[in-house]
């Protein structure tokens, strides 16, 4: 009789325990779950304004590429190629503005702090820097073998070889570092840069009201009117 009351307390006990265990499990805070990295998103450095002709996008700077389109947004390392009789006008942060004239090839650059920066590898551009870009903050144009370094101004730059790249000064000035040198480019100003040869500064008759109309609604709605003709006519057979 009481060998047969032990084993029954036994059991009730194992039972207890038994119990309790699977309880605690049940009331267990869940564990949390481990928080997934936040993903990085690219800055945008700049947005495609106007668009006239044939111009393309590598985003990264690498195929396939995409037509350029008003509003589209540029990020670092992508490139733009504007092809024959094309143009764009892209604008960057604090109201910079960039026009790429025909057979042109510009790759965006990685931020660095106040800095912000483009690398043109052939053709042209128009800077015109709207307003002065705030203290510290500076906009830099690279070329093969020049680098101009603006806060507030309008110029252009003509990069005609690997070897050679013109700096044209139509207002406020510009600090173009060449070898070096560091040049102060002003308006009417033309310097002309080869590697191994000192810097040649001439003058140019291009006028700054000229240079601004290239920027204007009207100049573009009739640029986008002879891309219209062009098309047509080569639509017609004969043609």
């Amino acid at each position: 009789m009481l060998k047969r009351w032990s084993i029954g307390c036994a059991l009730i006990c194992a039972l207890v325990v038994l119990w309790a265990g699977v309880a605690a499990a049940q009331t267990a805070a869940p564990e949390e779950e481990t928080a997934a990295p936040a993903e990085t998103v690219a800055e945008i450095l700049a947005t495609v304004q106007r668009v006239a002709g044939d111009v393309l996008i590598f985003a990264g700077g690498n195929e396939p590429s995409r037509k350029a389109e008003p509003e589209d947004e540029l990020f670092p390392s992508d490139r733009i190629e504007v092809r024959k009789k094309s143009k764009v006008m892209l604008e960057f942060a604090g109201g910079v503005l960039l026009l790429l004239k025909e057979n042109s090839v510009l790759t965006l650059r990685e931020p660095q702090e106040n800095r912000r920066s483009v690398a043109l590898g052939k053709g042209s551009l128009i800077a015109n820097l709207k307003q002065a870009l705030s203290p510290g903050s500076s906009f830099e144009v690279e070329t093969p073998n020049a680098l101009a370094i603006v806060r507030g101004t309008v110029y252009e730059v003509e990069v005609v070889s690997d070897k050679k790249t013109n700096f044209y000064g139509y207002e406020g000035e510009v600090e173009v570092q060449f070898a070096e040198e560091v040049l102060a480019l002003g308006a009417r100003d033309l310097f002309e840069l080869r590697t191994g040869k000192p810097a040649e500064l001439l003058r140019h008759s291009r006028e700054l009201s000229e240079i601004l109309d290239m920027f204007s609604e009207e100049y573009w709605k009739e640029k986008v009117e002879e891309e219209v003709k062009r098309e047509i006519w080569r639509r017609i057979p004969g043609f």
